[in-house]
């Protein structure tokens, strides 16, 4: 005997609700504006991950140029004082005096060096501050091409929308409608089938997997519940009243 004599045709409704949700989300989800929209979304991803990355790595070439400067601050003052001591009468000896020379081409010749690097950190600086200037403005030019698309997706998508949020408030009644056992049964065999959860047998098959079922299978189903499982794709089947004249 059945629970409730109209909960085959409710399940029925509820599929029909689900199968018309499904479909408007599909078909606003094709729509270019909502394709467009997603492809931006994942540039915008890329984008993203690239600036943190180069974030990272100007954090370290900044700290590379600041050693640099500070190499080259001392051994500027280095090289003043040795040449200070040079000329200002304060060395005579000629040992003294050559060793101070040696000191000044040495410090000379790294002051050179550092300049060299200090030059090629720069230019490293320079070309992540100029990778990271592009992908923010790449970035708010998406951003803004997004808002575009979002009001030109309101009108494009505005009576599917219409449609689905009324497919949506139906589903949620007829939902409620159904004892919790088969909500769970309905909303688990959905889940697993691809949102389709329930058919109807219309001669001798089942409407969800269109096959057609053994006699075997027609004589268990006709005797048993109104709603009872598909043997052939396990979804849940309305079996619609019959008479034995019937089969």
């Amino acid at each position: 005997m059945p629970d409730r004599p109209d909960e085959g045709e409710v399940l029925l409704a509820l599929q029909r609700a689900d199968s018309t949700v499904l479909r408007l989300t599909k078909l606003i989800d094709d729509l270019p504006e909502q394709q467009e929209m997603r492809s931006i979304d994942e540039r915008l991803v890329v984008i993203t991950n690239t600036v943190d990355d180069l974030t990272v790595e100007h954090a370290a070439i900044t700290t590379r140029l600041k050693r640099e400067e500070r190499e080259l601050d001392q051994l500027g003052a280095r090289l003043q004082a040795e040449s200070v001591r040079l000329y200002d009468g304060s060395v005579t000896a000629q040992r003294e005096i050559q060793a101070v020379e040696a000191e000044i081409a040495q410090t000379s010749r790294r002051i050179s060096e550092h300049e060299e690097l200090l030059l090629f950190v720069m230019e490293e600086n320079d070309v992540a501050v100029a990778q990271i200037t592009a992908l923010n403005d790449e970035c708010d030019a998406l951003n803004a091409r997004k808002e575009t698309l979002k009001e030109a997706l309101t009108v494009s998508a505005a009576q599917s929308q219409v449609d689905r949020d009324e497919a949506m408030s139906s589903r949620k009644n007829l939902f409620l409608e159904l004892p919790v056992e088969l909500r769970e049964r309905y909303t688990a065999v959905a889940a697993r089938a691809g949102g389709v959860g329930a058919g109807e047998l219309i001669d001798g098959s089942c409407s969800a997997c269109r096959m057609t079922l053994a006699h075997a299978d027609m004589d268990e189903l006709l005797s048993g519940p109104p709603v009872a499982t598909c043997p052939s794709c396990r979804r849940l089947l309305i079996v619609p009243p019959w008479t034995p004249s019937e089969q």
